[in-house]
């Protein structure tokens, strides 16, 4: 028997998961049982499923007629694995090369009782690193009703986890984990109530065991989250994105483990949850046209305002198509790094310092795309620095485009409170 079993686990769809299984197979070198668990999958994401794994051995199905929460699915892998490795992912990850191989020697090395990689998520296009920064480490504080563990935030961005060396950390994402077997000996089964925050539960719990965590940068897995969400398995998405149960959730592990607070995640599930109510194709189709419309006007005002040939910061947490809307200009993503989205900077400071340096750079402008309208509430000082420093050049539901050739200017009272978000949402 192999000293490796798998659990391939369903998070909130099934369409990713055939060409997830088929990324496990083409790049892990390393012999592994298989535990796939079936939640009532719809027949044809489970055919699917069939003829990646058909023929090959060590692979056990166990099916249920019923949906499963992850954690659910989870326990069920850790009744069938007896090696000493087990590795728990979620059938909307892709594996890169030896990723699995790189964890164990991380276990082995460091040495640690469980491993994770690097998370790279990606949406369409564009890549970013996966982590909430919000969970960095565990603390234990005095308070009026006695000591309570705090979250802490990460003290570094994640956006800096690609150049960094295999270290210990005190909290993980649970999308891929590989965990020594003998850990639940000490922490016990997952937590089968809960719909989110589970990666806080499972870090809580190997945090109380003293159990070590090992990040190895060098294992990379990407993580592909919604959309699409197709008519067969939307019912399991809505079903895993309950915002009822998010909020019982929440409750029950700030009691559980005595916390001070605990990051929100509600709102998340909320998001989550809207983008399963416009699949219906007639209400996507036009969302498409509203988006090209609102594209080819953003297009007309850019070229209206930036000359051909300048550079300019777009800050639209990649949401729009910079190709289309910068014709024959050139476009700074925000945050920048060797040319790439590096993703939402971790505080204001960063943010100005990072828009001062792309102005040395030769940064003209600076446009904000309605996307990213919340970083005016987020980066209060930034908003300042630009609107004292900067000439706002258009503000409308679509844009607002700062002139950064000219600092230091003064900016009218009017103009200044007008950059407020309340005022930028669409319809006021």
């Amino acid at each position: 028997m192999s000293d490796l079993t798998i659990g391939f686990v369903p998070r909130d769809r099934f369409c990713k998961a055939a060409e997830s299984l088929q990324f496990l197979y083409d790049h892990t070198r390393v012999p592994f049982n298989l535990v796939v668990v079936d939640c009532n999958i719809p027949e044809r994401f489970r055919q699917e499923i069939e003829r990646v794994f058909s023929g090959r051995p060590n692979v056990r199905v166990i099916r249920t007629d019923h949906y499963l929460l992850t954690h659910q699915a989870h326990n069920l892998v850790l009744g069938e694995s007896r090696s000493e490795y087990l590795f728990l992912m979620e059938n909307d990850n892709l594996i890169e090369e030896d990723c699995l191989a790189r964890l164990i020697g991380a276990c082995e090395e460091h040495p640690a009782e469980v491993a994770v990689p690097l998370i790279i998520e990606q949406q369409e296009d564009f890549r970013k690193i996966h982590f909430d920064d919000r969970l960095g480490h565990i603390d234990r504080i005095q308070t009026p009703e006695g000591v309570k563990r705090e979250i802490v935030s990460r003290r570094v961005s994640k956006e800096h986890d690609l150049e960094t060396e295999r270290r210990t950390i005190g909290m993980l994402e649970t999308h891929c984990v590989l965990y020594r077997r003998e850990v639940f000996d000490r922490i016990g089964p997952f937590d089968e109530s809960l719909s989110t925050r589970a990666e806080v539960d499972v870090s809580l719990a190997l945090d109380e065991a003293e159990a070590r965590i090992v990040f190895e940068p060098k294992a990379h897995v990407v993580y592909t989250p919604p959309p699409p969400i197709y008519p067969e398995e939307r019912d399991y998405y809505l079903f895993k994105w309950d915002v009822e149960r998010a909020v019982r959730n929440h409750d029950h592990l700030v009691k559980k483990w005595n916390l001070v607070q605990l990051p929100n995640s509600v709102d998340f599930v909320k998001m989550r949850r809207a983008l399963a109510k416009d699949f219906d194709p007639q209400v996507q189709q036009q969302r498409e046209i509203e988006y090209r419309s609102m594209l080819d006007k953003s297009a007309r005002e850019i070229a209206s305002l930036i000359p051909a040939g300048e550079k300019f910061i777009l800050v639209d947490d990649v949401q729009w198509k910079a190709n289309e809307v910068a014709k024959d200009r050139q476009v700074f993503p925000f945050l920048e790094r060797d040319g790439q989205y590096w993703g939402a900077p971790p505080d204001d400071d960063t943010a100005i310092r990072e828009l001062e340096r792309l102005r040395r750079v030769g940064a003209s402008f600076m446009v904000f795309a309605e996307p990213a309208f919340w970083w005016f509430d987020h980066y209060p000082r930034m908003q300042t620095h630009l609107r004292t420093k900067y000439p706002c050049l258009l503000r409308n539901e679509r844009m607002v485009v700062f002139d950064l050739q000219r600092g230091d200017v003064e900016v009218s009272h009017g103009v200044a409170a007008g950059l407020a978000l309340r005022v930028l949402k669409k319809g006021t």
